[in-house]
């Protein structure tokens, strides 16, 4: 090590490498006129180390190290969009219970199974559509409730169309269960990206109630294809 470092002989000099294994590196000698503190041994740190002081840290350390890396690289975190209907009945939706016994306003089950057929959505009727259809009665009550304050249901569905649309047109060849299953994961991505989200849900949650209003959506014909004569739609 060079003499001219003597100025900082009260500091300790520490060497993070982020091109490969340290352990060469910790075996060859080094000299040390300036007597600063620093050791081979414990001094030369590899991105295997780091990651290993990471992971044993604790949470007030850990968020420290988080604001150093926003501040020097820039924050990974994705931006926040203005608040968002969705999201609005997102959070309704997770108010609702529901059971078996609801009534629901939904077309008889030979026109939905058609339209199941049709769309080759077998793989997830009996666990996701038959199940979560339950919840369209309220939904119903959802929609029409914006419409009273002034907010067309109308916003809601078409975010959701374009959701749909997105999929068909940038793979026109994917399986529409695959479609179905992407389109919940892009709910997810939008809502979590919103302002007004609650943070306070789980992912569980999240992608259940993501789930039920795709599902509705999929009854009120504003997504999937329809077979010629299928048609229901209580709220615009």
């Amino acid at each position: 090590m060079k003499s001219n470092l003597v100025g900082i002989r009260d500091y300790r000099l520490r060497f993070v490498l982020i091109t490969e294994d340290a352990g060469r590196l910790e075996k060859h000698p080094y000299q040390n006129p300036s007597e600063i503190h620093f050791s081979e041994k414990t001094d030369i740190i590899d991105v295997t180390r780091l990651l290993a002081d990471c992971r044993d840290a604790d949470i007030e350390t850990l968020l420290q190290l988080k604001n150093l890396c926003d501040q020097e690289f820039g924050s990974s975190e994705p931006p926040r969009y203005e608040t968002s209907l969705l999201v609005e009945v997102v959070k309704l939706v997770a108010k609702i219970q529901v059971s078996p016994a609801t009534g629901i306003k939904i077309p008889n089950s030979f026109d939905i199974q058609e339209k199941i057929d049709f769309n080759e959505l077998k793989p997830i009727q009996n666990n996701t559509i038959s199940l979560l259809q339950l919840y369209s009665p309220e939904l119903d009550r959802i929609y029409e409730l914006f419409a009273l304050e002034g907010t067309s249901p109308a916003i809601v569905f078409q975010k959701l169309v374009s959701v749909y649309q997105n999929q068909r047109i940038r793979n026109p060849d994917k399986r529409s269960v695959v479609v179905f299953l992407d389109m919940v994961d892009d709910l997810m991505t939008y809502i979590d990206r919103s302002a007004n989200m609650d943070f306070s849900m789980t992912m569980e949650q999240k992608e259940y109630f993501c789930r039920v209003i795709l599902v509705d959506a999929f009854i009120r014909c504003k997504i999937f294809e329809n077979p010629e004569g299928y048609q229901y739609d209580t709220t615009n």
